[in-house]
């Protein structure tokens, strides 16, 4: 099994790195790219998954949002992250909820 790092590592490789030199490509400057452009992305790809696994957000929620995008701001990321959480808490609440009903429903009658 992978570690965070390696995970990390591949999701950037694989996914974000492709898009962001699409990205800047398009509406940046070749000077942006030598500047750390692309170092700086890295950077807060890997915070982003880093904040997100601290909050306990599971991988598969981290993808299928896009909580790890280094191309949103800061806000944006915060508020998605914000988002999963409450999701998650939500989600929590109501199957603690459904499965103190299903207790209460075997409970035999009068007791």
């Amino acid at each position: 099994m992978l570690s965070d790092a390696d995970r990390i590592e591949a999701r950037w490789r694989t996914f974000w790195h492709p898009r962001v030199v699409i990205h800047s490509s398009r509406s940046a400057s070749v000077d942006q790219m030598q500047d750390g452009f692309m170092d700086s992305c890295e950077r807060i790809h890997a915070h982003a998954i880093e904040a997100c696994l601290r909050a306990r957000i599971p991988w598969r929620t981290i993808i299928k949002y896009s909580l790890d995008d280094p191309l949103v701001l800061d806000a944006t990321r915060g508020a998605r992250l914000a988002a999963a959480v409450e999701r998650q808490r939500s989600r929590k609440h109501t199957t603690q909820r459904a499965v103190q009903r299903r207790v209460e429903s075997c409970k035999p009658h009068g007791s």
